[in-house]
Parts: C-alpha cells; sequence; structure tokens
C-alpha cells in the first residue's frame, strides 16, 4: 500500500511538470525586439533597468531552464531540511548526512549546469 502511494505521488509530480512547462512554452514568443527606441532625454530608473535586465535574462531561458531552476531550488532546500533534522538525531548522523549530500550533491550540481547551459543560460 505504501508503494502504491509513493508511485501515485511521483506520478502527480511528473504531471504537475509536464502541465508547468507547457504553460511556459505557451506563453513564450520569441520577438525580444521592439522598434521604440528611448530618447537620450528620458531617464530610466535603477529599479526599471533591474525589471528591464530580469525580463531579459528569462526571455532567453528555454523553458527546460526554468523547470530545472525550480526543481533544483526545491531540491536544495530539502536537502537543507534533511541535514539540519539529522543535527537534532546528533553530531556524528548530522555529518554523515551531510557528508552524503555532498557527495550527492556534487556530481548533480554539474549536470544541472550542463542543462542550464544548453537551455540558454550563459
Amino acid at each position: 500500500d505504501h508503494g502504491l502511494s509513493v508511485g501515485i505521488h511521483i506520478l502527480i509530480g511528473f504531471a504537475l511538470f509536464f502541465v508547468f512547462e507547457k504553460l511556459i512554452r505557451s506563453s513564450h514568443n520569441h520577438t525580444h525586439s521592439s522598434n521604440i527606441k528611448p530618447k537620450k532625454s528620458d531617464k530610466i530608473s535603477p529599479s526599471q533597468q533591474n525589471q528591464s535586465f530580469l525580463t531579459t535574462l528569462l526571455s532567453k531561458i528555454e523553458s527546460g531552464g526554468l523547470l530545472n531552476l525550480a526543481a533544483d531550488s526545491l531540491h536544495n532546500f530539502t536537502d537543507g531540511v534533511a541535514i539540519g533534522a539529522s543535527f537534532i538525531g546528533g553530531k556524528g548522523l548530522g555529518i554523515a548526512v551531510f557528508l552524503s549530500i555532498l557527495a550527492h550533491e556534487l556530481p548533480h550540481e554539474i549536470g544541472d549546469f550542463a542543462i542550464l547551459v544548453k537551455n540558454g543560460c550563459t
């Protein structure tokens, strides 16, 4: 019964990421420029510059990269929770869990980097 529950949760996760990817791809267009040029007299505030930078940055990242960032953020958060919770059980347990997560995360983050580069993050 527990295995069925785990399987259902995994399928729900796949379905949610599939829907998330379809929503991102359907709302993204490939026109990144306009014919309107700002006048030299127009002042752009720092917050507008930051917003423009963020908008430009996000428009260059493909949906696979955004999904990877979202999933990796959640994954790293849960790793942090696991490390913190393991130290409650004792210093030795905490160090053992930290080292095992570290061994897992090094190749994982290298793979994430490759995915992000392939999806437009440079």
